[in-house]
């Protein structure tokens, strides 16, 4: 019995990048063989960023200099559930 495929949303940098490196953050897709990436148009330091939770650090994450990226990274993984929910449905 084969294994199913399933909608894989990621965010992240596009490669291995320095601490003190201001780097854009991308969108990764996969669904099977296929791997898709984007830029999402925010640009993030790397100490900033935890790869982990895909998101801000928590010291970052409440910080009002941030607040409008960190409410567009929040609405991305809203999406990325709803999309991968709909996805899924065919």
């Amino acid at each position: 019995m084969s294994r199913a495929n399933s909608h894989n949303f990621s965010l992240g940098y596009k490669s291995k990048i320095n601490p003190d490196q201001l780097a854009p953050i991308y969108i990764f897709y996969r669904y099977g063989s296929v791997q898709k990436k984007r830029s999402a148009e925010i640009n993030v330091i790397g100490k900033e960023w935890d790869q982990k939770s895909q998101h801000f650090h928590k010291s970052v994450k409440y910080n009002t200099e941030y607040s409008k990226d960190v409410e567009f990274i929040d609405k991305l993984k809203r999406k990325f559930n709803e999309m991968a929910i709909e996805l899924n449905r065919g």
